[in-house]
Order: C-alpha cells, then structure tokens, then sequence
C-alpha cells in the first residue's frame, strides 16, 4: 500500500489517500488495504511511497 500523494504527518487515512500496488513487496500488502483507511499517519510521507505500520495510528 502506498500514497497517491504527499500526506502530513497527523492526517487520517482515506481510501482517495492510498493505493495498492502491484506486484506488492511493501510491508502492508494490497489485502490489507482497509485496515489502513482511518488509520492516522505518525509521520508525513511522499507521493508513491510504501506505508508501514509504523507509519499509523489508532
């Protein structure tokens, strides 16, 4: 799962905010992809970048 575009840090997670790529080789993989929505980012990440878990909140 990765960004489709620049997110702050403290911004909660929407479907429009996210994408799964193909093939996955991130951490969170594509099937996972509403546990990530609603989630709050701990940190400010970049266009196309892979998420972590580390990377969200509650």
């Amino acid at each position: 799962v990765v960004a489709d575009r620049d997110l702050p840090a403290g911004h909660v997670i929407t479907e429009a905010d996210i994408w799964a790529r193909r093939p996955g080789s991130g951490e969170i993989a594509g099937y996972e992809f509403d546990k990530v929505v609603g989630k709050r980012l701990t940190r400010a990440v970049t266009r196309n970048e892979q998420l972590k878990w580390d990377d969200l909140s509650g």
